[in-house]
């Protein structure tokens, strides 16, 4: 399982399964994205949601993203 934080609070937003993560990183364009953190937006939300990405995995995005315009994130592996 991948662990998903918020970066600026360090926040523990939710568990990805080995999937969504890779989903999540090819979407980002992030080649390690447990190496560092990445961008994420309403906008990147958006777009996963006219990709098809899985509700779950959005739900954890809208988990982390929260009231702001843009959050950093990152993951680590459990």
């Amino acid at each position: 399982m991948v662990r998903l934080y918020e970066t600026g609070s360090n926040r523990l937003c939710g568990t990805l399964t080995e999937r969504q993560f890779e989903v999540l990183a090819e979407a980002l364009e992030e080649e390690d994205l447990e190496e560092g953190e990445s961008a994420l937006s309403v906008e990147t939300i958006e777009l996963l949601e006219d990709q098809g990405v899985e509700p779950d995995l959005l739900d954890i995005l809208r988990a982390a993203l929260g009231d702001q315009a843009e959050v950093a994130i990152r993951c680590e592996r459990s």
